[in-house]
């Protein structure tokens, strides 16, 4: 409810019960109380074991299809990571297996090479580079042309500091195959805009119809706060070039 006041379009559940059906239940939940006005992604956060999440409830490509299912009759906008990132198969039989719910995912595949075989595997829907992770921009802009020949939506992953969602920002609203941005604010974990913006005088924000502005100023348009980062530098290190 807070993210319908606050204009959100959308919001992304992470799923982790080691039971997946309790996970489908949280999903119900949400949708009974949003209704039509936010769309629903789930994350289910299968592509590869996280260092320092402790420990990793892997679904198998049964559990997979089987949630995946009800999450297409909940009318969910995608089901991101749900298998090995890898698994090039399993992710196509997966992805053959469904209507009308997109597969997407991609966040720590890496290299334009890695993309290229994703798109061509027929393994995803969505593509979900991130500028931090997978490549640059200008690398990104090539991925998101492989994907609009192939009829590929590209997402990308931001769940970063606000310098990779300003990069982020400027390669979505350069590509015409973009339906969201992924905007970090999740309160219940202390991840807020506010923490995540620290660095920058001028937080993100999204308006009145859900859509955030691309800066004008040159370049990514970010002006870092300069008396915080040095308040909470540790060290500084310098590198001479050579001839």
């Amino acid at each position: 409810q807070r993210s319908v006041a606050e204009a959100y379009r959308a919001v992304k559940v992470r799923v982790h019960q080691a039971d997946p059906r309790d996970d489908l239940q949280v999903v119900a939940a949400v949708r009974a109380a949003v209704g039509d006005k936010l769309e629903i992604m789930v994350d289910a956060n299968q592509a590869g074991v996280e260092p320092g999440h402790g420990g990793h409830n892997a679904w198998g490509f049964p559990m997979a299809v089987t949630i995946a299912r009800e999450l297409e009759s909940m009318k969910v906008r995608w089901l991101e990571e749900p298998l090995p990132r890898h698994d090039y198969d399993g992710l196509k039989r997966l992805r053959d297996k469904l209507d009308t719910l997109p597969i997407a995912g991609g966040e720590d595949n890496h290299g334009l090479h890695e993309f290229k075989l994703l798109i061509d595997r027929e393994c995803y829907d969505i593509l979900q580079p991130d500028a931090l992770l997978s490549e640059g921009v200008g690398q990104m802009r090539k991925i998101a042309a492989l994907a609009e020949l192939a009829g590929l939506e590209v997402a990308a992953h931001t769940w970063g500091n606000g310098i990779g969602l300003m990069a982020n920002l400027h390669l979505s609203a350069a590509i015409p195959n973009c339906p969201f941005l992924e905007f970090p604010d999740d309160p219940p974990s202390g991840w807020t805009a506010a923490a995540r913006d620290q660095m920058l005088t001028q937080p993100l924000t999204i308006d009145s119809d859900g859509c955030v502005r691309v800066p004008d100023r040159p370049g990514f348009g970010l002006v870092l706060d300069e008396e915080r980062i040095a308040r909470y530098t540790v060290s500084t290190h310098t590198v001479s070039a050579g001839a």
